[in-house]
C-alpha cells in the first residue's frame, strides 16, 4: 500500500468502540521499550516528551488513546502547523509511531494510526547554504549585542548560557549531541581548551578556545550556571542546563534555534552552522586535521564537506542529530 502524503485535511473523526481499556502508562514503560530497541536514553526521553504533548492533546479533545484513528492523528498534526516546522512535526509523528508500536506489542492496541502518514516538505538530502567565516562571526556578535525584549533575571541568565553555546558552535563546530553531553570539567580554562568527549558516532578531541569566548565561559562556569541551578532548584552534571521544567536540553535548543533564526534569517538550523565551520576548516587545514577537529571517525565523512561534493552532506550531519 502506498503511503499517504500529508496535505491539508479536514477535522473528520470516526470513532470505533475500544476492545479493552488501556491501562495507565508509566513513562518508564515506553522508555524501557525504546532502550531495548537500542535507542539512547536521551532519544527515549525526547520521544516521551512528544508523547506527553500528544497525551495532553488527547485529554483536551476528550478522547482516549484506544479511540485514536488515522483522522485523529491528522487532526493533531494540523493543530501543530502554526507552531512548529515540518521537520519537528515529522519527528513528533515518528515518536508516536514508536509509541503505538509499543502498545501493539503490549497487546493493548491492534492498529498503528500513524503507519500511512508521511510529512511533505521534509528533505532528506538537502545541501546546506554554507556561511562564510565573516558571516559566522557577524551572526555570533549579532546574537551578543541584540538586547533582550524583557528585563528579567532568568532571561539574562538564559542569554549568558546561550552565548556560550553559540560560541562553541561557531568556533569549535560542536554537534548538538555534544552540547548536551558536555560537563563543566571538560572546559580547561587555564589551558584555553575544551575536551569534547567521544560518543557512539564521534571521536573525542581537544580544541582551542578562542579569546573572544574565554570571559563568557569563565563567567558562566563561576557564576551563571550556579545561579540557573539555584533558580530551578535542581542539580545537574551537564555543562548546559535547561531553565524550563524539562529534564533534557531539547526544548532549550529549539527555542535557542528560533532566536538565532529571527536574528539571522539565513540560518535554518544548528547543523548548518557546524557544516559552515567544517567547510571553513577545510580551506585552512589538511583533511586529516579537519577529521580530528570535527570528531569524524572516518575521513570519508570529512570529505563530504568539500565544496565540490556536498550532495551527501545532510545524510552525514543527520548522524549527529539527536532529535530525529
Amino acid at each position: 500500500m502506498s503511503k499517504i502524503r500529508l496535505g491539508k485535511t479536514a477535522d473528520s473523526r470516526t470513532r470505533g468502540k475500544a476492545n479493552k481499556p488501556i491501562p495507565a502508562d508509566t513513562e518508564n514503560a515506553f522508555i524501557n521499550y525504546l532502550l531495548r530497541k537500542g535507542y539512547s536514553a536521551r532519544t527515549a526521553k525526547s520521544y516521551q516528551e512528544d508523547v506527553n504533548r500528544f497525551s495532553a492533546w488527547i485529554n483536551k479533545e476528550n478522547t482516549t488513546l484506544e479511540e485514536i484513528r488515522y483522522a485523529d492523528v491528522l487532526h493533531y498534526v494540523q493543530s501543530m502547523r502554526h507552531r512548529v516546522d515540518q521537520s519537528t512535526i515529522s519527528g513528533a509523528v515518528n515518536s508516536l509511531r514508536h509509541y503505538f508500536k509499543h502498545h501493539i506489542q503490549q497487546g493493548t492496541l491492534t492498529d498503528n494510526p500513524t503507519d500511512q502518514i508521511e510529512i511533505k516538505g521534509v528533505k532528506k538530502n538537502r545541501v546546506y547554504d554554507v556561511l562564510e567565516p565573516l558571516e559566522l562571526e557577524q551572526m555570533y556578535h549579532q546574537f551578543i549585542i541584540t538586547p533582550l525584549t524583557t528585563k528579567h533575571k532568568l532571561k539574562d541568565l538564559e542569554k549568558q548560557r546561550d552565548t556560550v553555546m553559540l560560541g562553541l558552535l561557531v568556533y569549535q563546530g560542536i554537534t548538538v549531541q555534544e552540547l548536551m553531553d558536555l560537563r563543566p570539567e571538560d572546559i580547561k580554562l587555564r589551558q584555553g581548551t575544551i575536551a569534547i568527549p567521544g560518543g557512539r558516532k564521534s571521536n573525542s578531541r581537544e580544541l582551542k578556545l578562542e579569546a573572544v569566548q574565554i570571559l563568557d565561559i569563565q563567567e558562566y562556569l563561576s557564576k551563571t550556571r550556579n545561579e540557573i541551578l539555584q533558580a530551578i532548584n535542581k542539580e545537574s552534571e551537564q555543562l548546559f542546563v535547561s531553565i524550563g521544567a524539562s529534564s533534557t536540553l531539547y526544548p532549550t535548543l529549539r527555542k535557542f534555534t528560533n532566536t538565532i533564526r529571527k536574528q539571522t534569517p539565513r540560518i535554518k538550523d544548528l547543523h548548518q552552522i557546524r557544516a559552515s565551520v567544517i567547510v571553513k576548516w577545510l580551506k585552512n587545514y589538511n583533511l586529516r586535521q579537519v577529521q580530528y577537529m570535527a570528531g569524524h571517525r572516518f575521513v570519508s565523512s570529512t570529505e563530504k564537506y568539500k565544496l565540490n561534493d556536498l550532495r551527501d552532506l545532510q545524510e552525514d550531519i543527520n548522524k549527529f542529530h539527536p532529535m530525529g
